[in-house]
């Protein structure tokens, strides 16, 4: 797969997180810098085919999870696991780097932007044009 400046991002954040986890520069708890190197590990290994990010997804997103990406409404897990299926279909992605990570005991936020290129014209969306 090609690299692309994301992925060199990604994993450069994770290098990062690597060197404040070894110093507890956040002065987080086990738990929390566990869960926190899991996540930017799984980031700077993101696999851009679905069956890929299944892997990683599965292992990181709780069944209870709620993430609001795709569509008007917050979805669960299981909902949304499925919504990235036809995404996936229809288009392209890299993922950029986290913008912002908070963890919180069990809790975790961050967000991040997705990069999508359709794979055939959608209306305004053309073939082979990156949209985020």
């Amino acid at each position: 797969m090609e690299q692309t400046v994301y992925t060199q991002q990604r994993q450069q954040a994770y290098q990062q997180i690597l060197e404040e986890i070894k110093v507890n520069a956040k002065r987080r708890n086990d738990f929390e810098n566990a869960i926190t190197e899991h996540i930017y590990r799984w980031w700077a290994q993101w696999k851009p085919d679905y069956e890929g990010w299944l892997q990683c997804a599965d292992s990181l997103y709780a069944r209870e999870a709620v993430i609001d990406a795709i569509g008007q409404e917050p979805q669960r897990y299981a909902d949304y696991r499925r919504s990235m299926k036809g995404q996936r279909d229809a288009f392209d992605m890299d993922m950029g780097p986290i913008q912002t990570f908070v963890v919180e005991g069990n809790t975790v936020a961050f967000n991040y932007r997705m990069y999508m290129t359709p794979k055939m014209d959608m209306g305004a969306l053309k073939k082979e044009k990156p949209w985020c």
